[in-house]
């Protein structure tokens, strides 16, 4: 369906309005494109935008006009009160410590409280990184932190325990039934892992 514009340069002109979807439509050609486009970073401002700003610029007075050599900044050296007033600086005062800080801890797809350490370069979890705070060591190779409670969210340092992968999944996949299919698989699968340990020994 063709649709009926108005460029900014007054011509009007037609177009299809998937083409207005996909975000065109907004200029009737390229030459009206690069005279009234908005400004953006490394390009350089249109004719209108800089008429706009020269006339915006008429009559202003800059701060340091008349003042020669580097000149330091207004507000250096100045309480808020003294900029802002009493009553704005009390106000920016309030909402800042409204606004406290939680730290850059995010839940990951499975929920679980996580973030990034700078050094090794890898995903460390909340419960491990409170364990690792209060047993003043890193959590052994092979190893993991349990939720006695399954509660993942609640991290206080008398539900979590260590425990051995093997001893966590019997832990929660105990009483699981397996087919017969799958139970095959895993049978041949263990053949497979005995007879590969059994060529490396040789």
């Amino acid at each position: 369906m063709v649709t009926k514009k108005q460029c900014r340069c007054g011509r009007i002109f037609y177009i299809h309005k998937s083409d207005i979807l996909r975000g065109g439509g907004k200029y009737c050609s390229r030459e009206c494109y690069y005279k009234y486009r908005p400004s953006s970073l490394g390009q350089k401002r249109s004719i209108e935008s800089r008429r706009r700003m020269s006339l915006a610029q008429k009559g202003h007075i800059p701060w340091n006009k008349g003042l020669k050599g580097a000149q330091v900044s207004y507000r250096k050296g100045k309480t808020w009160n003294e900029i802002w007033g009493e009553k704005q600086a009390k106000k920016m005062q309030e909402n800042l410590s409204k606004k406290k800080w939680k730290g850059n801890w995010h839940k990951n797809k499975e929920g679980y409280l996580r973030r990034m350490e700078r050094k090794p370069r890898k995903e460390i979890l909340y419960h491990q990184y409170i364990w690792m705070k209060h047993n003043k060591k890193r959590v052994p190779k092979g190893f993991l932190i349990h939720h006695k409670d399954d509660n993942i969210l609640n991290n206080n340092i008398k539900n979590l325990q260590l425990m051995k992968f093997n001893e966590h999944t019997r832990l929660h996949h105990l009483g699981l039934l397996h087919s017969k299919q799958t139970k095959l698989k895993m049978a041949k699968s263990q053949i497979r892992r005995r007879k590969l340990e059994q060529r490396r020994r040789k």
